[in-house]
Parts: structure tokens; sequence; C-alpha cells
């Protein structure tokens, strides 16, 4: 799947919920905030909506613009299929 896990914790009297939810690749992740982010959370008030962002994990850090700021680098296939490189810890993913 596209998911690697999901971590949720609901709302309730120390604070407001929140949910951290680990894609396959920085892609996905990128692709999800921007679907979820300001969009009306069911069955909330009105004025609620969600904040999605993204942040340290196992992509490192993606909320930079500058590529360098991520240990993870896109790369190509001599066939031009897409993957990224950890160039930390030398592991590669689709």
């Amino acid at each position: 799947g596209d998911v690697i896990k999901v971590s949720y914790r609901p709302h309730d009297m120390d604070g407001p919920g929140w949910a951290m939810v680990i894609f396959t690749s920085p892609d996905l992740a990128k692709a999800a905030r921007d679907r979820l982010h300001g969009k009306p959370i069911p069955g909330a008030p009105s004025l609620v909506a969600v904040e999605a962002s993204l942040g340290e994990g196992l992509f490192g850090n993606l909320k930079g613009v500058n590529e360098q700021e991520s240990v993870w680098k896109e790369a190509r296939t001599p066939q031009g299929q897409v993957y990224y490189f950890h160039t930390v810890s030398r592991h590669s993913t689709w």
C-alpha cells in the first residue's frame, strides 16, 4: 500500500487531536498534504479545518524548498524510474 504507518490521538480535554501518516514516498506525502490542508474536518464545527504539513520523518526534512535540506535525494534508474536514496544510511526506496 501507499501508507506505512498511521498514528492518531483524538481530541480531548488535554488538547486537540492529531494524526501522523507515514507514506511510502515523499510524492505521496506531498499529494496528501495538498489534498487535505485547509479542508473541513468531518463532524467538527464548520470553522475547524485540517492543518496538514510535511515534517521530519522517514524521508527527512520535506518542509524545505532547498533540496540540500533533506537527506533523501531523488534519483533515476537507467530506465528513467524515480527512486529515493538516503545519503546517510544509503537506503533506497521507490
